[in-house]
This record gives structure tokens, C-alpha cells and sequence, in this order.
């Protein structure tokens, strides 16, 4: 690898371990504050916890497996922090106490912490590591030939895992590992690779979707397809093991909270055709992805899989009824992968990330209150980049624009890796 790669490499890791410690939004401090219950109040297993003692239905922790990995993520914080402990029971405290919802400048001005900057940092570390982890991956595809050295250029730059793994703090790059791993084992060992991406599920559901289409590509039977779909779910099962125990029932609800919560939420008019709308559309759009990856036959069933793996999960950033900036990261690995050029890598990505920003990120929160660790009252206080242009032009016009940039992008190439799937068959068949 080049010098200039690994100097850009450098730079980013500077530009990251910079973010770790001068951003924080809220989704940080939720994803810790409910694992140091496990060392302060022996919570072993959090759902039944929070069904016991909150009384909002809208209330969740993430998944099992993401509560039990934070625990022993910060069982090592404790060797190199004596205030970590304190500041996420000190932030529980004051999240039960809460009757609206608290912003960051909120959670900093109510429990100081002395080292904020320290703890920030350590809270960030799970997810360099994992980073670090899915560049040796890369470099294993490199190695290969199947990707080129300046992939890792496009990777380390790309703007959605700066944005939401070290300014917003989600842990979205956690099953992203593992869904890149999935995919490197899958052309030797498909087995094995349901089982990273059934890691993969434990930690977000989305990746459900990849278990169920590799099933259906790499299987040869009915009997066969069921038994690799099974093997992928061992993960998910076994993390579900805890909560089964306690509560059959919560174990159900813990599968598939966020879709409870939009199904649940009450609307009425336009809102309500809207969300039954998205749901039909992307029913219908999934539907037809996993028929496809059932009935096809083709020689190269790892190209086959990412594809359809692909359009899928587009298909999921499209029509599902919420949809949060930082989703974008779960169909981050497989664009890279698809697309292959680093040039067209980062052009697409980008691309749709600013479409996406453009009606997403609209909360001086999920702006340059990110910041808000260097001095809460004035980062908090920023006005939005929407409504400085608002001033200029109303602001709707390029929300509006932006959100059908997105989902024409989107589709688009849904669109050209379905025809390029559809063209390899038809040739194959002659």
C-alpha cells in the first residue's frame, strides 16, 4: 500500500479520535446509561427491568446482545476511569426524572463530569476497534483483487461513518463488521457466515434480511434453504435466551420494538394512508426481492446474494415508515462492495447522504449542537443551516427536493443492480 494511503489513513484516524471526544448526542449517553445498571443494580437482563419499572410503552432498549456487549465494554472502562460509572448513574437519575425529552445541552448542564472529554472518548473506543476491524477486512478484499487500495480512502472519508459512529455516537458500525465479515466468509464458508450475520441481527434486525436472502440463493432445497435460515438465527436466539426466561412475551416484543412503535403511534388522515402506504410499498418491494433470490439460478451465487442484499436493504432506507440519518450505515458495506470503484464509492455515498441530510438532520441537536461538549450554551444555541436558508428561500423547497433526490437515487440503482442481475441470467440461459 502506498505511502499517500497510509498518510490519508493517518489523517483520518487523527480526524476521528478528534470527534470522539468534542461530539456527543443523546443516543450516546441512552446506548451506556442502562448497561451500568447491570454494576450498580445487578439488572442481568434489561427488558423485563424497564417493563417493571417504566410506565412509557414507547420505552426500549436497543437488543440484547447490544445491552450484554456495552456491560462488557465498560467492565474495562472501569480499569481506566473512575468517573464513568458515576457519570452514566448520575445521567440515569436524571433521564427517569425527565417529563419531556432532554437534549444534550441538558444532560451537560445537569450532571457535570470533570472529565467529560476522557469518558466521551472511552464511550467511542468499541467503535473504533470494530472500525479498525472492518479495514482489515477491506484489506483482505484487496488482497484478493476484488477491491482496489483506494477503497480504504473512500471508507475512512466516507461522511455517514464519520457523522453517526463519531459525532452522533450510534453503534450502527458494530453489526456493519459483521456484515462485511458475513460476506467475506460467505464464497468459502456459507455456514459460518450466516453465523457473523446473525451476529450482525442480534445487535440490529436489519440483517435479518441477508440471512433470509443467502438462504435462498445458496440453498438448493426447500429442506436445505430452512436449515441455513436456522443456522443464521442461532445468534439472535441464544441473545434472546435471557429474556425468554424471564418474560416469553417480552421476548417477542424485543424482536421487532421500533415497527411496534410505528404500528402503535396514533394517527389519523394523510399521516395514517402515508405510514400504511410505506408499509405496502415496501412489502411489496421486499416480496419481490426475496422471490427473485428464490427462483434464480446462478453460477455466481456470492454476487447474486450481495445484489438482491443490497436492493433490499435500499428498498428498506426507501419505503420504510421511519427512518433515521444514521440507518444509512447499514447499507454502507454492501454499496462498497457492489459498487467496487472507490471513485463511485464515495460519489454515490455522498451523494445520498446529502439527500438524505438535506430533510433529515434538521435539530440544531443532530447540527452543531453535536458540539456542545466544548461549551453547551452556545453550540446549543446555533441556529440550523435549514433555517439560515430559510431566511433566504423557503426551506421546504430544498427538503422537499432532497427527499425525492433520495429515493430516485435509491431506486436507481435498485433498478440498475435488478437489470444487471436479470441481464446475467438471460445470457447464462443461452
Amino acid at each position: 500500500m502506498s505511502t499517500k494511503i497510509l498518510a490519508l489513513i493517518f489523517l483520518a484516524l487523527i480526524l476521528r479520535v478528534l470527534l470522539m471526544s468534542i461530539t456527543l448526542h443523546p443516543d450516546l449517553l441512552f446506548i451506556n446509561i442502562f448497561p451500568n445498571l447491570f454494576f450498580t443494580d445487578r439488572v442481568y437482563e434489561i427488558f423485563s427491568y424497564i417493563d417493571k419499572n417504566f410506565q412509557n410503552p414507547r420505552l426500549s432498549y436497543y437488543t440484547p446482545l447490544t445491552y450484554y456487549s456495552f456491560v462488557i465494554f465498560q467492565f474495562f472502562y472501569h480499569f481506566v476511569s473512575d468517573s464513568f460509572g458515576n457519570w452514566m448513574s448520575g445521567l440515569y437519575q436524571f433521564y427517569i426524572n425527565q417529563t419531556k425529552i432532554a437534549y444534550t445541552k441538558d444532560y451537560l448542564e445537569h450532571v457535570k463530569n470533570a472529565f467529560l472529554f476522557k469518558d466521551l472518548f472511552l464511550a467511542k473506543i468499541p467503535y473504533l476497534l470494530f472500525e479498525i476491524g472492518s479495514l482489515n477486512l477491506l484489506f483482505k478484499f484487496i488482497q484478493s483483487k476484488y477491491l482496489k487500495p483506494t477503497t480504504t480512502i473512500a471508507w475512512v472519508f466516507a461522511p455517514i461513518i464519520i457523522y453517526s459512529t463519531y459525532m452522533h455516537g450510534q453503534y450502527d458500525i458494530i453489526p456493519a463488521f459483521f456484515v462485511l465479515l458475513g460476506f467475506f466468509l460467505l464464497r468459502e464458508k456459507p455456514y459460518v457466515s450466516l453465523i457473523a450475520f446473525g451476529v450482525a441481527t442480534a445487535f440490529k434486525n436489519y440483517a435479518l434480511l441477508f440471512i433470509l436472502i443467502v438462504s435462498f440463493v445458496y440453498g438448493k432445497t426447500i429442506a436445505e434453504r430452512l436449515k441455513m435460515m436456522l443456522v443464521g438465527f442461532i445468534p439472535y436466539a441464544v441473545s434472546m435466551i435471557p429474556v425468554f426466561i424471564n418474560d416469553p412475551k417480552l421476548s417477542v416484543y424485543a424482536l421487532f420494538p421500533k415497527p411496534y412503535f410505528v404500528t402503535s403511534l396514533p394517527l389519523s388522515g394523510w399521516p395514517l394512508i402515508s405510514r400504511y402506504l410505506h408499509f405496502a410499498a415496501l412489502l411489496l418491494s421486499l416480496s419481490g426481492v426475496f422471490l427473485i433470490a428464490f427462483m434464480i439460478k446462478t453460477k455466481d451465487k456470492w454476487q447474486t446474494a450481495l445484489s438482491l442484499s443490497l436492493v433490499a436493504i435500499t428498498f428498506v432506507l426507501t419505503f420504510a415508515p421511519l427512518v433515521v440519518f444514521h440507518y444509512l450505515l447499514w447499507a454502507f458495506p454492501l454499496s462498497v462492495l457492489w459498487l467496487k470503484k472507490p471513485k463511485t464509492i464515495y460519489l454515490f455515498t455522498t451523494t445520498q447522504v446529502l439527500f438524505a441530510a438535506s430533510f433529515m438532520l434538521l435539530a440544531n441537536h443532530v447540527q452543531m449542537g453535536l458540539f456542545a461538549p466544548l461549551n453547551p450554551e452556545f453550540f446549543s444555541n446555533l441556529p440550523t443551516f435549514n433555517q439560515i436558508i430559510d431566511r433566504i428561500i423557503p426551506y421546504r423547497i430544498i427538503s422537499s427536493v432532497g427527499y425525492l433526490a433520495f429515493i430516485l437515487l435509491n431506486l436507481s440503482l435498485s433498478s440498475i443492480i435488478l437489470a444487471s442481475i436479470l441481464f446475467k441470467v438471460r445470457v447464462g440461459s443461452k
